[in-house]
């Protein structure tokens, strides 16, 4: 899949989510707010994105693309489809399932089902970044609050404690 490819599908779904009334980054705008308002130092911990990018272009095969296309993967399993039930393709029901989505027992198992799916692809948007955002916080000192999306939780907290 090409970078100016990806790219678009991304400022796709940012554009529904916007569509449907969420706020992508407000947890950074927060972030940001936060941090001034205690007198911290802001630390961005994520890798750039176009090195994501980069990387999720070399695991992203074809064969990947028509099975997310043209319903080749495997069905969502029963606790997840029931997530997803206020979801329509017109992005009716987006701002209720985001809610259900923001508890850690679901989003492990939405991990899970990903990593069944697409090994490759949770290995780029996932573990690389949970490897790479767990060694920077390592080398920060003093009391650090980090910021990440919830699917980060877990592998960065268990390198942490390595």
């Amino acid at each position: 899949l090409g970078g100016a490819a990806l790219k678009a599908v991304v400022s796709q779904m940012y554009r529904g989510l916007r569509m449907s009334g969420l706020e992508p980054g407000k947890e950074f705008q927060v972030a940001m707010e936060e941090a001034s308002n205690v007198g911290a130092k802001l630390a961005l911990i994520d890798r750039e994105q176009d090195a994501t990018f980069a990387e999720l272009r070399k695991a992203i095969k074809v064969s990947d693309v028509m099975r997310f296309m043209f319903g080749g993967a495997t069905p969502l399993p029963p606790e997840l489809a029931s997530v997803f039930q206020a979801y329509d393709t017109s992005g009716e029901g987006m701002q209720e399932t985001v809610e259900r989505l923001k508890n850690r027992e679901t989003i492990r198992a939405a991990v899970s089902h990903l990593r069944e799916q697409y090994p490759q692809i949770v290995d780029v948007i996932l573990d690389q970044r949970d490897e790479f955002m767990a060694e920077k916080i390592k080398r920060l000192r003093g009391s650090v609050v980090a910021v990440v999306g919830m699917a980060h939780m877990d592998g960065i907290e268990r390198r942490l404690r390595q």
